[in-house]
């Protein structure tokens, strides 16, 4: 399986100062821009998604076994609509939405999720 991933990183002057822009495509982030040399270089912190979806994954789990185990169905129904609504949201994140535009997609299906 290959890990698809781009990190456009752009360097500008602004006076004495090296302003770092960047765009990214697929789970590889700038998490910092540092500046131990002063302001005239700019250091990058970058991070991959790959820990934070870890410990999603445990939590989800352990609130998964007991709903899923419960004598009535409506704590499995409401924990499914909730995990599809974040799994819409962290897509829309990772597809360039941001903000209200990644909450109301994660609601819209949400939303969709309840009428079907």
């Amino acid at each position: 399986m290959a890990w698809h991933g781009r990190l456009h990183l752009h360097y500008r002057r602004d006076g004495d100062r090296t302003v770092a822009l960047d765009r990214h495509e697929g789970p590889l982030r700038v998490l910092q821009r540092l500046y131990p040399e002063g302001e005239a270089v700019c250091h990058h912190v970058l991070k991959t998604m790959l820990g934070q979806r870890i410990v999603t994954a445990v939590v989800l789990l352990a609130v998964l076994v007991p709903a899923l185990f419960a004598p009535v169905q409506w704590p499995f129904q409401v924990l499914m609509l909730v995990m599809v609504g974040a799994a819409a949201w962290e897509w829309a994140r990772l597809t360039g939405l941001a903000g209200p535009a990644a909450w109301g997609f994660a609601l819209a299906v949400a939303a969709a999720c309840v009428v079907a």
